[in-house]
């Protein structure tokens, strides 16, 4: 593995998730463009993300909501305070 391919391994899931300045995404995108190795675990992350975000779309029901607030306002020392 190249000292590129090193740099943008670091920075893929920076990447993928829009964190990263306009400069280091050009530079990402430009290494991609011309590295298959690359490119093609790129495609994997990129692929498996979409995956997730497409099966996690569904919204908590209500009590289950409901649940988990309590139990973090308990882990927090919220207590019961009526929130």
């Amino acid at each position: 593995m190249s000292r590129y391919c090193e740099k943008a391994h670091k920075q893929l899931y920076m990447y993928l998730d829009g964190e990263i300045t306009w400069i280091r995404r050009i530079r990402v995108r430009w290494h991609l463009r011309y590295c298959p190795g690359c490119d093609r675990g790129y495609a994997f992350e990129h692929g498996l993300k979409e995956k997730v975000r497409r099966s996690c779309s569904e919204e908590l029901p209500p009590d289950v909501h409901d649940r988990l607030r309590a139990l973090l306002r308990q882990e927090s020392g919220g207590g019961s305070s009526g929130e």
